[in-house]
């Protein structure tokens, strides 16, 4: 009986924490969506933070942690894409994603401007416009 007991609190104390970590990524995908609804930059920006936070830097010409912040927008059940690598020339260069998602009754459409930092090669989102 003991057995069941230990069983029991260990499968219980895995579902919470996994189903927490999905309630907090539910809050953090709505609160993105909240923030491109009402044209908030800092929202967005603040949001975009968490989200790309976890994305492993990159070196050189690889662009491997934007396609990785493609996915995270689009498990947070946006369409999102790399509309170009590096084609916005500034210094450094910056990269733009297109997304699209309903909202409440509305169609949301932006491109996102990332770059990469030159100082750790860690993902930047900067800023985002129809």
């Amino acid at each position: 009986m003991y057995r069941f007991y230990i069983l029991l609190i260990f499968v219980l104390n895995t579902l919470t924490f996994t189903s927490c970590d999905k309630q907090v990524s539910d809050q953090l995908c709505s609160a993105l969506k909240d923030g491109f609804a009402s044209n908030n930059l800092e929202l967005v920006k603040l949001q975009m933070q968490q989200l790309i936070t976890d994305i492993p830097p990159v070196t050189g010409n690889s662009f491997t942690h934007l396609d990785a912040a493609v996915q995270k927008l689009n498990s947070c059940g946006m369409n999102a894409k790399v509309l170009c690598y590096g084609c916005i020339y500034t210094l450094p260069e910056q990269s733009e994603v297109s997304i699209n998602f309903r909202y409440r009754g509305n169609t949301i459409n932006y491109a996102l401007d990332f770059s990469t930092s030159t100082t750790t090669g860690k993902l930047v989102f900067l800023n985002f416009h129809e």
